[in-house]
C-alpha cells in the first residue's frame, strides 16, 4: 500500500495498493496523486524507506526530511532516549 498525507489538510494524496515501492513507484504515483490540486511540492517526510527517499531527491527533485516517529523509534531502540 503506498499513502501518502497531505499534512496541513491530512487529505490523503495517494492512497493505492502497489506491488512495489521503489523509487520510481513513488515518483509515478505523488505527482499522479496530487493531479489537479494547485500546490507545489516542497518536501516528502517519511521513514527510513530508500525508494520514498529516493524518488524525493532523485526522481522528484524536493528535499527529504525523515519523519520524526521512526527517527525518536531508532534512538530509543539504540537506547539514546526515551
Amino acid at each position: 500500500m503506498l499513502t501518502a498525507i497531505e499534512p496541513v489538510s491530512g487529505m490523503a494524496v495517494v492512497h493505492r495498493i502497489a506491488t512495489h515501492r521503489d523509487a520510481l513507484t513513488w515518483a509515478t504515483a505523488i505527482p499522479s496523486g496530487l493531479g489537479r490540486l494547485d500546490l507545489t511540492l516542497l518536501a516528502l517526510c517519511a521513514d527510513g524507506a530508500s525508494g520514498i527517499q529516493s524518488a524525493a531527491t532523485e526522481h522528484l527533485k524536493v528535499r527529504f526530511d525523515p519523519e520524526l516517529f521512526h527517527v525518536r523509534l531508532a534512538a530509543f531502540r539504540l537506547g539514546l532516549g526515551a
